[in-house]
């Protein structure tokens, strides 16, 4: 990988010497390339003076945290990602406290397991069932820890998940002494060591003397436990550089916590390196546009009219409602199995259409308990060709062809039967309909990336906030903010 040529701004970024320093990086202005030569500046600078510790950069997706492993090991060679450096996601970090904990034997695992093996979500397993803050079933097994032992607590959930319902503490112990947990019980057992003094103090040493430098990508991602986590290395003694951008902050649905990050900057002396300069935006109308929108000035967004290369918008129901030549690339969450086995049907519309896979394919064979490729479903296509055929036929072929386990057709709760019916009948449309198709991504699916060419398929709200200038303290404003910002040359607006 050649060396980026680079602005001044990111160069005094790159090469600070502060201890805590935040790097704001506006949206296109390199963020990424930012963050993979600071990473590599401080391997070299950790080599020259013998220094053992590592440097450890974080991001929070797995496709983020791997597109900073290949562009480090591109630029700095694959031996800068050799221990003791580390680059992994903030699950990653806390897995590494855990382990630590375990191996010291300063906690005691059920069964006595030092390495526990991590899966995304108790969704499918023996014993588990959807929990909701709201409803009948509102309390799940958790860990806590009983001195230094875990032990299993009942608590009520704040978001909604999977998890163990009272009955069923058996099927979920019996998983914790096969050494098989969730990333939820890693971040328990960090939760309640850093509320031990004791532990805290060990969490503290662990960290020190391991790292001598954390850098933190997508830092506005960061939860609550995640800023706890930073504060430690922070009281270790550890240097800190956080990189993010407060104006693209989109995960407060799933825990992120913006204002604990501008705690963090308030509380401590971090060094502050505006980067606002974008690569990304080549046209005085682009160029305009990112500028009010983060002034939060008055935008007004011209109609479409040019062809576009991709449609964003904040659900993805709102992309095929903005007109008939976009598809979604996802439906979104899989709430049943049945989603499941029609994210699939997606897949092949996707391909076929658009030439792009759809988002979720491992996560829907996971839920259907089979791999995507052993499952035939070409008599659900061909009905779905076939519009004499009514679509709740096509549904029970599709759930008899994606039998869990060989055995149990795919879950439909009944209330939801009319919505994924509504979304075989989109697929049908998009597969008998020849004619040029355009991809759509949420806002959230957006994130990160660029097109030439952009439509926003906004709704009346979002287009009167437009109008009246956006706040980044508002999630949904940042929502729009980031969608807007994404085009190369032009973005015009789609109406719902």
């Amino acid at each position: 990988m050649s060396r980026p040529t680079l602005s001044d701004d990111q160069r005094d970024a790159l090469l600070n010497t502060s201890r805590l320093s935040f790097v704001e990086s506006a949206p296109g202005s390199g963020k990424t390339t930012v963050a993979v030569e600071r990473f590599g500046v401080l391997h070299h600078a950790r080599s020259d003076r013998s220094e053992p510790r590592g440097i450890i950069s974080v991001s929070f997706a797995r496709s983020a945290t791997a597109e900073l492993r290949i562009r480090a090991a591109a630029r700095w060679g694959t031996r800068s990602l050799h221990l003791p450096n580390r680059v992994t996601t903030m699950d990653g970090l806390h897995r590494c406290v855990v382990e630590f904990l375990l191996l010291t034997e300063l906690i005691t695992w059920p069964g006595d397991v030092k390495r526990p093996q991590v899966i995304d979500s108790w969704a499918r397993q023996r014993g588990a069932t959807p929990i909701r803050p709201s409803g009948r079933q509102n309390q799940r097994w958790e860990l806590g820890l009983n001195g230094t032992t875990l032990a299993a607590d009942y608590r009520q959930v704040d978001s909604p998940c999977w998890g163990m319902p009272y009955k069923n503490k058996t099927d979920w112990v019996q998983n914790l002494v096969d050494g098989v947990c969730t990333h939820d019980e890693i971040r328990q057992i960090v939760g309640a060591a850093l509320g031990s003094r004791d532990l805290r103090a060990q969490i503290d040493a662990y960290l020190s003397r391991t790292y001598h430098h954390l850098i933190v990508d997508e830092v506005f991602d960061l939860n609550g436990l995640d800023a706890l986590l930073v504060r430690r290395c922070i009281e270790s003694g550890m240097a800190v550089t956080l990189v993010g951008d407060p104006w693209q902050a989109l995960y407060e649905w799933r825990g992120a916590r913006p204002d604990m990050v501008h705690k963090l900057l308030q509380d401590y002396p971090f060094d502050h390196y505006p980067v606002p300069d974008s690569f990304r935006f080549k046209t005085d109308e682009t160029i305009e546009l990112a500028r009010s929108l983060r002034a939060g000035d008055p935008v007004t967004i011209p109609s479409a009219a040019a062809e576009p290369d991709v449609v964003l918008a904040a659900e993805w129901d709102h992309i095929p409602a903005s007109g008939p030549d976009a598809i979604p690339v996802s439906f979104g969450q899989l709430d049943c199995q049945a989603d499941a086995s029609i994210a699939l049907l997606l897949d092949v519309v996707t391909q076929a259409r658009l030439g792009v896979s759809a988002l979720g394919q491992v996560e829907a064979a996971r839920c259907l308990r089979r791999e995507s490729d052993a499952i035939d479903l070409g008599e659900a296509l061909t009905q779905l060709r076939d519009p004499s055929i009514p679509l709740g036929d096509v549904m029970e072929t599709l759930r008899a062809a994606t039998k869990v386990d060989g055995k149990r057709k795919p879950a439909l709760p009944a209330k939801r039967l009319p919505s994924r019916l509504a979304r075989l009948e989109l697929l049908r449309q998009w597969l008998l309909n020849e004619r040029a198709y355009i991809p759509g991504f949420t806002f959230h699916q957006a994130k990160g990336k660029e097109w030439p060419h952009v439509h926003l398929a906004l709704d009346d709200a979002s287009v009167a906030a437009l109008t009246q200038g956006l706040n980044s303290n508002n999630e949904d404003h940042r929502k729009i903010y980031v969608g807007a910002t994404r085009g190369i040359f032009s973005t015009q607006l789609r109406s719902l």
